[in-house]
């Protein structure tokens, strides 16, 4: 005589349960972790270090560039702030005064061009290694890095 287990289904709607509340939690970490939240703060949020032909820059050329984005709840004057490509010289190009309301981005030209006027477009004193380099953002105090990239060898955009 066969016996009829009538727990299986119950099992399976607990396992289904389960399975959906595990989902839940999984996705409600995600959105509370700091990956989630990577635009919090003033970050560098986008760079190109090999510029062909996206965008060019106010000189006409297609320099590489660097993005920032302002994340924090406030408007930040970037004026002291250093970009850098080489962590050793960490004030390598300093920010004149500019303000960066914020949930704005702000783009500087990575050009070598050397061009620090508030108001106008901004370029560093050096240009992005498409093979790959440091990238960082450090505060007025020169020795605290903000944000920053580690990043290999790039594609021609």
């Amino acid at each position: 005589m066969k016996t009829i287990d009538n727990t299986a289904p119950l099992l399976r709607r607990i396992r289904r349960h389960i399975s959906f509340l595990s989902c839940g939690i999984l996705l409600g970490l995600w959105f509370a972790s700091p990956i989630a939240h990577a635009q919090e703060g003033l970050v560098i949020s986008e760079f190109l270090a090999i510029n062909s032909n996206t965008i060019q820059d106010d000189f006409g050329q297609s320099s590489d560039y660097v993005e920032i984005y302002n994340g924090t709840p406030g408007t930040i004057n970037l004026g002291g702030y250093y970009l850098t490509d080489s962590l050793a010289d960490k004030t390598q190009w300093q920010f004149p005064a500019t303000n960066l309301d914020s949930g704005h981005h702000l783009l500087i030209w990575a050009s070598g061009q050397d061009r620090r006027i508030p108001g106008a477009p901004l370029h560093t004193n050096f240009k992005l290694d498409g093979n790959g380099e440091a990238l960082a953002l450090v505060q007025p105090d020169r020795v605290t890095v903000v944000h920053q990239y580690l990043f290999g060898q790039q594609i021609l955009d």
